[in-house]
């Protein structure tokens, strides 16, 4: 629990250039601890993705550096912090913000001397490459242009204080009504520099998502830094080969937004680390299948292990064997008996909890539970012949039904939906 932080530490620390092979190496360590050596089933990824997009939220050790540089970085965009800039910037020969934008200028060699300096200014290079086409409003020209120290009164003067709305230059007159002292010398440098940086790059008249992050305020710089490179990383990564693969198996396209609202109610329905891990373990398709396991061992019968008559893949175990099929019809009528309304047989619904008819919340979270319970009789008894008894079933949700009550009472919020929906369990239960 404590190792990220402990990293973090260590990246924010000491800011020093880190090459691709570090993080290879760290990656590697970090995925042989959490598969124990064994061979992974769930791509890198998918294991870094968010929670709310059905990721694990493993940490991408490179993108965390990234994020602790920002928070440096975070200094030189905002120029407000006067004692830190003058202590790392005593030598230059221009603002902070020609080294931002004027990379790779031969006259600013000696900028990377510096060890730190160096190190941030790769980082930002990478950053910038990406994220910035155009020319951000909160580059100053001044600090572009000049030494923040010769020209003390001007130096905070910025692109999203000399444009209009449509982007243009305002004039000389307007920018002294907003109460900036600008002389006619400096105004001149000020166009020259504007026409320069427009053909050249062009420039963006709103603020960009990590502009709001790189002006914002510090409190959770790091978290906000990292969340941010993460979701433009994984922007690509929308469609994912199990959702594919689950929308060939349904007969119909399943979009992100189903899954998303899924694993959003998933973290708020239950306390219960096995009801999240059978859900995680559903929709990455774990279980492996006789047909599977019989390319790996030659020796095996790729035959399903319930029905022993057709080839046992991923969805014919779960849904279309007869000996499943009577699994789920019973516990459907269960279902029926217990909220007093249809609920539809679709192995949408019963494998991952994907409703399209609305239910009422009493019913839908008594649902969810018995199904997600039925789910894990089921995959206990993954490799035997036989399907899991009632007994164990009722078990299996009577359990979960006091630990949430529990959790719910000791949290004191209103439970009376919660506890409506267990009585109808038990009444149910005692009437069966």
């Amino acid at each position: 629990m404590n190792i990220l932080p402990k990293f973090l530490y260590l990246f924010q620390t000491i800011p020093i250039k880190l090459h691709k092979k570090f993080f290879e190496e760290l990656n590697k360590t970090t995925f042989k601890f959490i598969w124990q050596g064994k061979k992974p089933r769930i791509n890198v990824q998918a294991m870094q993705d968010t929670k709310s997009r059905g990721g694990l939220a493993v940490p991408n050790w490179e993108l965390y550096y990234m994020a602790t540089s920002l928070v440096w970085l975070k200094d030189w965009v905002k120029l407000t912090n006067k004692r830190i800039l003058f202590l790392e910037g005593h030598d230059l020969q221009r603002g902070w913000h020609a080294f931002l934008w004027d990379i790779g200028k031969t006259s600013q060699k000696y900028f990377h001397r510096h060890l730190i300096r160096d190190a941030l200014l790769t980082i930002w290079k990478k950053i910038r490459k990406k994220h910035y086409i155009k020319i951000p409003i909160w580059i100053s020209t001044m600090e572009v242009m000049i030494h923040p120290n010769n020209l003390e009164i001007t130096k905070m003067i910025k692109y999203k204080d000399l444009l209009d709305p449509q982007g243009n230059l305002k004039s000389r007159q307007e920018i002294q009504d907003q109460g900036l002292k600008i002389d006619q010398w400096v105004y001149l440098q000020i166009q020259s520099r504007y026409k320069q940086d427009k053909k050249e790059f062009g420039i963006n008249n709103k603020l960009q998502q990590l502009d709001k992050i790189l002006l914002g305020p510090d409190k959770k710089s790091i978290t906000k830094f990292y969340n941010y490179l993460l979701e433009t990383e994984l922007e690509e990564e929308i469609v994912k080969g199990n959702m594919i693969a689950w929308s060939r198996n349904v007969g119909r396209s399943i979009t992100l937004a189903e899954w998303e609202k899924v694993w959003g109610r998933n973290n708020k329905i239950t306390k219960s680390v096995a009801y999240k891990e059978n859900l995680y373990k559903m929709f990455y398709r774990w279980h492996l299948p006789p047909s599977r396991l019989a390319k790996m061992h030659p020796n095996m019968s790729p035959y399903c292990w319930k029905c022993k008559k057709k080839e046992g893949t991923f969805f014919h175990m779960w849904w279309t064997c007869t000996e499943t099929q009577n699994y789920w019809k019973k516990i459907q009528t269960w279902l029926e008996e217990i909220t007093k309304e249809q609920i539809e047989y679709k192995p949408e619904s019963f494998l991952l909890g994907i409703f399209d008819k609305q239910i009422s919340k009493k019913a839908k979270y008594i649902t969810i539970h018995i199904l997600t319970a039925a789910r894990l009789a089921f995959a206990q008894y993954w490799k035997q012949h036989q399907i899991p008894s009632d007994e164990m079933i009722i078990d299996k949700i009577s359990k979960c039904a006091e630990m949430d009550k529990l959790t719910l009472a000791l949290k004191n919020k209103d439970t009376s939906q919660y506890y409506d929906s267990w009585n109808c369990w038990y009444n149910w239960i005692n009437h069966r």
